[in-house]
């Protein structure tokens, strides 16, 4: 009379160390020192100044306060640190929040990172790394950008007149929702987009 559903956040990833012996182009990304020097770019190109008020998780916060004392385009600084963020090795994906916020995306990192982006608490600019890349071992923090992993994880339902059944087809974490609530017959809230699984 029980239901359990188990998975895990993200796959196991793959060293450079080992990615580099099967010859693939790959990398550490330090984002200590990224930021570092976006942060001196950004006062060369603006005059001394805090610009950047923290960083995590993949995610760059700009100082909106002092952007507005000077009068300038929140979007304008997001774009420029877009397009400097981009020119380091092992970047992927770099979206100013707007993009986030407004635009839909069908697929890819880029519909991962917008399913993670609340206009509450994300960032200015977020961005992901190249698949083969990871993060210097020193930047823990970053593991919780969970939309730069792998994603391909073992899902298993349990229990609640559950037959043994191996289901092919790659699901969506949006669909875990929309299924236990539909086996345990409560109604599907309509903020639940996935599809429900046939278990």
């Amino acid at each position: 009379n029980y239901l359990v559903m188990l998975t895990v956040s993200d796959a196991m990833i793959d060293s450079p160390e080992e990615l580099k012996k099967k010859k693939m182009p790959t990398g550490y990304f330090n984002s200590y020192k990224a930021i570092a020097l976006l942060r001196s770019y950004l006062n060369i190109k603006f005059g001394v100044g805090d610009w950047i008020s923290s960083y995590d998780s993949q995610q760059i916060y700009l100082n909106r306060l002092l952007i507005e004392k000077k009068k300038m385009n929140l979007r304008d600084v997001q774009n420029i640190v877009v397009s400097f963020f981009e020119e380091f090795e092992g970047i992927d994906k770099v979206i100013p929040s707007y993009a986030l916020r407004f635009n839909n995306f069908a697929e890819g990192k880029e519909k991962r990172m917008h399913y993670s982006y609340n206009q509450k608490r994300s960032g200015d600019v977020m961005y992901s790394l190249v698949y083969s890349w990871t993060n210097s071992l020193n930047d823990r923090e970053d593991y919780l950008a969970k939309y730069s992993y792998k994603r391909k994880v073992p899902l298993f339902f349990y229990g609640l007149d559950i037959k043994s059944k191996i289901i092919e087809k790659r699901v969506s974490v949006l669909d875990i929702a929309p299924s236990l609530l539909s086996k345990m017959g409560l109604p599907i809230m309509e903020e639940c987009t996935g599809n429900i699984l046939d278990f």
